[in-house]
């Protein structure tokens, strides 16, 4: 009898494509149960593993996000950071096990549906049901239960499925025996949905729904600049209704403090006030169905304003609101036909490649009344990026910013800093003073100069900050690189599966990624690639890989991290490469002033950008002094680029020791001195 194979926990870990640290919370979840010890450490069984992978490639384990599970599934994972509710996360896990026994085709219509029902039952709306022990679409189906003022939005969604089968329907009969509990107010059926959705359709699509607590303070801080008791308000991009269900919420005990009825205020409410479009039509029958569950009056449910329709394509500036809140897609790709038609009533559409957002912030200006909000949740690059500066000036012609929030990086599968706004339009008086919030701190910026700049240049910067800008920008002997360096890209391979592996032979040399790159040294990993730079998607001219001595640096983050290169090394576009040509300027002292305290911190405050971009490193002040002053500066670098890796502490003084020099030949003050020291007291990446 052939025994069966086992693993140890770095195969199983590399089998399952996920970290030994989740292989272990496994085994305390009990999610893996078949392990033993030994002496080589923890042993798995393969029967078990090769379930377990299962499992990830049919997305029945939907929360990893490993390189290989984003590629092997399409995704299916609960966002638990969209509601605060431990409960409705751990509902849509389960509901995810079911969905994947139904068919894919209708798997999405009946599961929300069900939902929605169980919802229903759960408050009381329904009644009647004589078996609960059924699914309560097969109830309803078979005549058995009256849904009374809920069967027009049952019926819509079932109309949204080519074939209904019994037979599928049967197939939700586990979630009779899952426990529902309705929390007021909180978007369960838009959790489920967006668990369903793959995030690769939901990336194509620009749809990233709003995490409730993000929608709550939005909503709270429109209520702080709304002068109006009654305002009209819309969403134009209202998805499954969170902002609509916290605004619903939130004009309900504005208008009950008139001494209206309850029937009177939402009556008003849903017919008069309030207003959701999105194109989806299974989103928009999803906010009715949330809107429904807040109703005490249910017979108003069909007065509700929600509508599918395409909101580009709805222009009416004659209809205006007091309010216009949401979060529009980011990055949807329009087809050049599609540009070409919405030119004729979009001047953002021909500007910054056609960016959906920037078209919904000039139909919300379009469409926003005199002295009206606008608040929307955006990535940060519109205040930072000179492809959005087009759609800032025509909100800074019409209007003023009254708030903005850096959110930092809210959506998981999008590396991108997000803000939230509050705008609002007036073509008489516009405030020069804006607030920003942030994690820790609250402070007020004169933005109009900012706005109108192509990169928003320190648009983020406290006074404090702006001064300390100033001191950088006064320096003795600036110099920049603009004009000044070559700069090349790394090698896009257009398949690194297929061109990278992970041992070296006489056809393929070491290949430098961005994650190779530390302050002032490279630390190779195992990549190599084909030395023919022909077969590659994308690549420089190879002379410059081929430099004598080049600085290679990190694409991505949020610090400046350069490193010292002499061995003509390739590397992948995730570390580019500069080789500076300024006169009477060593390449090494180059190399300290960019790694510096003092221009980590200028391009975090005047280019906040998750991109090192070339344009923002052309515009860096860099303080070069003469010869014989940037020498010692260089034989610090020397010692560090011949130090042992593992001594952290004798790099950190070294490192000090360079900053020191630098902030005197920059003729920085003492306070400031003081001040980077304390903002950067561990230097990342040394």
């Amino acid at each position: 009898m052939l025994k069966e194979k086992r693993h140890t926990l770095s195969q199983a870990a590399e089998k399952l494509g996920v970290s030994p640290a989740t292989i272990r919370n496994w085994i305390k979840s009990g999610r893996i149960s078949q392990v033993t010890k030994s002496d080589k450490g923890l042993i798995f069984q393969e029967q078990e593993m090769n379930q377990l992978a299962k499992a990830i490639e049919s997305g029945r384990l939907p929360y990893l996000r490993s390189r290989r599970n984003k590629t092997a599934v399409k995704t299916q994972a609960v966002p638990v950071g969209y509601l605060a509710v431990d409960c409705y996360n751990l509902l849509a896990e389960q509901l995810l096990e079911i969905a994947l026994q139904l068919d894919p085709e209708c798997r999405v219509i009946l599961l929300l549906l069900e939902v929605y029902l169980q919802l229903l039952q759960t408050q009381g709306k329904i009644a009647g049901i004589r078996d609960l022990n059924l699914p309560l679409t097969l109830t309803w189906l078979s005549g058995e239960l009256d849904l009374a003022a809920y069967t027009e939005l049952a019926k819509e969604m079932l109309a949204l499925l080519p074939d209904l089968r019994q037979a599928e329907i049967e197939k939700l009969q586990p979630l009779v025996d899952l426990e529902f509990k309705y929390v007021y107010g909180q978007d369960l059926l838009g959790l489920i949905y967006m668990s369903l959705s793959s995030i690769g359709s939901r990336n194509q699509t620009g749809v990233y729904y709003t995490p409730d607590p993000i929608v709550q303070e939005l909503v709270e801080n429109c209520a702080e600049y709304l002068a109006k008791q009654e305002p009209l308000v819309i969403d134009p991009c209202c998805g499954s209704g969170n902002f609509l269900i916290a605004l619903f919420i939130k004009l309900k005990r504005r208008l009950s403090q008139q001494g209206l009825t309850v029937e009177q205020v939402e009556r008003k409410i849903v017919s008069q006030l309030l207003t959701g479009i999105d194109i989806d039509p299974i989103a928009v029958i999803l906010a009715k169905m949330n809107l429904s569950l807040l109703l005490e009056h249910p017979e108003l449910v069909n007065q509700l304003q929600v509508y599918c329709q395409d909101t580009l394509q709805t222009v009416n500036p004659t209809t205006t609101f007091d309010l216009i809140i949401g979060n529009p897609p980011w990055g949807y790709k329009f087809k050049r036909s599609e540009l070409k038609q919405l030119s004729k009533d979009y001047s953002t559409a021909q500007q910054g490649g056609g960016e959906s957002f920037n078209l919904f912030l000039e139909w919300a200006v379009n469409h926003c009344a005199e002295d009206g909000l606008i608040a929307y949740v955006l990535p940060e690059a519109f205040f930072t990026v000179k492809a959005h500066v087009h759609a800032r000036r025509l909100l800074m012609r019409n209007g003023s910013w009254k708030l903005i929030c850096r959110l930092g990086f809210l959506f998981p599968q999008v590396n991108a800093p997000v803000v939230s706004f509050v705008y609002q339009r007036n073509s008489r008086l516009r405030s020069a003073q804006v607030k920003i919030m942030e994690e820790n701190r609250v402070y007020f910026i004169t933005c109009q100069k900012c706005l109108l700049d192509d990169y928003g240049s320190g648009i983020f910067a406290t006074p404090l900050e702006r001064k300390i800008i100033g001191q950088i920008n006064q320096a003795p002997n600036l110099k920049y690189l603009k004009n000044n360096a070559d700069f090349a890209l790394g090698i896009v391979t257009g398949n690194n599966r297929k061109f990278v592996q992970k041992y070296a032979d006489p056809d393929h040399e070491l290949v430098i990624r961005g994650k190779d790159v530390y302050l002032y040294r490279l630390k190779a990993g195992n990549n190599y690639i084909h030395s023919q730079l022909e077969n590659y998607q994308q690549v420089a001219p190879e002379r410059f890989y081929r430099a004598p001595e080049k600085l290679i640096y990190r694409f991505i983050g949020k610090y400046l991290v350069f490193a010292y290169d002499d061995q003509q090394l390739l590397t992948l576009n995730s570390a580019n490469i500069i080789i500076p040509r300024l006169q009477d300027v060593e390449l090494k002292y180059i190399l300290a002033v960019l790694n510096s305290r003092i221009l980590q911190f200028y391009r975090q405050v005047a280019f906040p950008s998750v991109k090192v971009l070339r344009k923002h490193l052309e515009m860096l002040p860099l303080c070069c002094p003469e010869r014989e002053m940037q020498a010692p500066v260089i034989r610090l670098v020397d010692q560090i680029l011949t130090s042992d890796d593992g001594n952290t502490q004798y790099l950190l003084e070294i490192y000090n020791q360079i900053d020191q020099l630098l902030m005197e030949y920059y003729h920085l003050p003492a306070e400031t001195q003081e001040y980077l020291k304390k903002r950067y007291p561990q230097i990342k990446y040394l």
